[in-house]
């Protein structure tokens, strides 16, 4: 497992302040810019794998790409979707487990 990329903490500390990985583990929103408008915002562990990746995986949410548009097509967790559906109210954060799940 690899540091975080921003804060370069070890997979199972949490995230130092200031860290643009970092997610509230309330509400499951990014942390740095969050002004606890959940009203209980906290500090997520850093699990050694971009929040919302595992997420990814589980729900099946891909998209595809081509390098410089050029050549064959490579897939890629959708992260873009994962966060659309959560806006919407499709998904809601497991703070027990902190994750984004179906309802």
């Amino acid at each position: 497992m690899k540091k975080c990329p921003d804060c370069q903490v070890d997979p199972g500390c949490p995230h130092m302040e200031g860290c643009d990985v970092a997610v509230c583990g309330n509400c499951g929103y990014q942390l740095l810019f969050h002004d606890n408008e959940c009203g209980n915002a906290y500090n997520t562990i850093w699990t050694g794998v971009w929040p919302g990746i595992e997420e990814c995986h589980e729900l099946n949410l891909w998209t595809a790409y081509r390098m410089g548009g050029k050549g064959d097509w490579t897939k890629t967790e959708d992260l873009n979707t994962l966060y659309s559906k959560a806006l919407s109210g499709e998904l809601t954060w497991d703070k027990g487990n902190s994750k984004w799940v179906s309802i």
